[in-house]
């Protein structure tokens, strides 16, 4: 029987290419002995997939495509494509950020890209715009650029967040800031980075900071260090 937390888990879940045990305890606010339990109840239901990496301990959950029609989202656009070993790092600190902002702000609505993905694709099919998506001209063509994460708060302000884990061209950072800048449908924006990347996302900002909008007081974009969560695969 799936309880009200089952669904609240679900739903976040669905938002993310994979999520670990940890993170959804963080999330529920229980003990990993608790979750455990609930994932392997929601594996059983076969609305979870559950899966180990290179022979690892360690496993990794995502929403099954049968958990998604559960859930009556578009499987269409985009459904958690679970781990891959090139984006492990990427995904899982991603998942990390949201559960951390979800936990500190309970009254906002936290959106992972996966979802953000669904929700757009339906309705750029129906020529639409998009309702999270920035739409701006890259090599000559519009392309569709998808956030990491979206907050929307009570009040309906959108807070955009992105981790950024490799160096981008400048040229090619600053020029989506500044679609950020531009967008109305953007409150904020906060640029996480590993150590490596953060020279890059300092000076973008920088040289931006003349044409910059402010939000409540503050610069409309933001950047800020993380340290990455490495517990290894083997733990």
């Amino acid at each position: 029987m799936l309880t009200e937390r089952d669904l609240k888990l679900l739903n976040f879940m669905s938002g993310f290419s994979f999520m670990t045990a940890e993170q959804c305890g963080r999330f529920l606010g229980v003990s990993l002995a608790i979750v455990r339990r609930r994932l392997k109840a929601l594996a059983d239901l076969e609305l979870v997939e559950t899966k180990n990496v290179l022979g690892s301990r360690r496993l990794y959950y995502w929403v099954s495509r049968a958990g998604l029609d559960f859930l009556g989202v578009s499987a269409e656009g985009s459904e958690p494509k679970g781990v891959r070993i090139g984006q492990l790092e990427h995904d899982k600190t991603v998942a990390d950020l949201a559960v951390d902002f979800a936990v500190k702000h309970p009254d906002f609505e936290v959106i992972g890209e996966a979802q953000i993905r669904r929700l757009d694709s339906v309705l750029l099919e129906a020529g639409e715009e998009p309702e999270f998506a920035l739409r701006r001209v890259s090599g000559g063509r519009m392309v569709n650029v998808f956030p990491d994460v979206v907050a929307v708060s009570p009040a309906g302000h959108r807070f955009f967040l992105e981790f950024e884990h490799t160096v981008k061209d400048k040229r090619r950072l600053k020029s989506l800031m500044r679609a950020y800048m531009a967008s109305p449908k953007v409150s904020a924006v906060k640029y996480y980075g590993v150590s490596s990347v953060m020279p890059r996302l300092q000076a973008a900002v920088s040289e931006l900071s003349g044409e910059m909008p402010l939000f409540g007081g503050k610069p409309k974009i933001q950047v800020e260090e993380v340290q990455v969560k490495n517990e290894g695969l083997l733990s």
